[in-house]
């Protein structure tokens, strides 16, 4: 992981977002959080000029994350990526192997005009007996970000994007 510095100026952000999946209703025995309700949701609005530090992400459930792990059928991912750029934020989707505070997922964007963060959810859950009579699983998760506002950061990311020494010295 990179370590920066964030400016003073920096906002600081924390969208978040839920995602259901009902017990049986396109598949016997399943709670399948791969339906479009669950597909490309509004995460936040990213602004022009502007550069995003993706830093930790905090996940859970409304079941236990024993329960949870016990009940996976297909591994759940998640994906972030922009509606106007159509590009994914991270190359794959990042699994959700447990409910957890403060994951690393650091990454980088930048936004030369405005556009949406999005999030879909997928994957599937089978009902074990810790989970009978649960109608719905619902999992939540939370962004940690900063924004920094202007396009000098910019401007200097992206002059030489693989350069981490040059990332860093745009932070001091």
């Amino acid at each position: 992981m990179i370590a920066l510095r964030i400016p003073t100026s920096a906002r600081y952000l924390c969208p978040s977002q839920s995602f259901f999946a009902d017990f049986n209703v396109d598949l016997d025995g399943k709670y399948n959080f791969s339906i479009q309700a669950n597909q490309n949701k509004l995460l936040m609005e990213l602004k022009a000029n502007t550069a995003y530090i993706f830093s930790v992400m905090d996940i859970g459930g409304n079941v236990s994350e024993e329960k949870y792990l016990d009940s996976i059928d297909v591994m759940p991912q998640i994906v972030f990526s922009r509606r106007l750029k159509d590009e994914f934020i991270y190359r794959h989707p990042i699994p959700i192997v447990n409910f957890s505070k403060n994951s690393d997922i650091s990454a980088f964007l930048t936004c030369d005009q405005i556009d949406d963060l999005l999030v879909s959810f997928n994957g599937r859950l089978t009902q074990t007996a810790d989970l009978v009579g649960k109608l719905t699983v619902k999992i939540f998760i939370k962004l940690h970000m900063h924004a920094i506002e202007g396009t000098h950061y910019i401007t200097e990311y992206m002059s030489d994007p693989a350069n981490p020494e040059k990332i860093k010295a745009m932070f001091r």
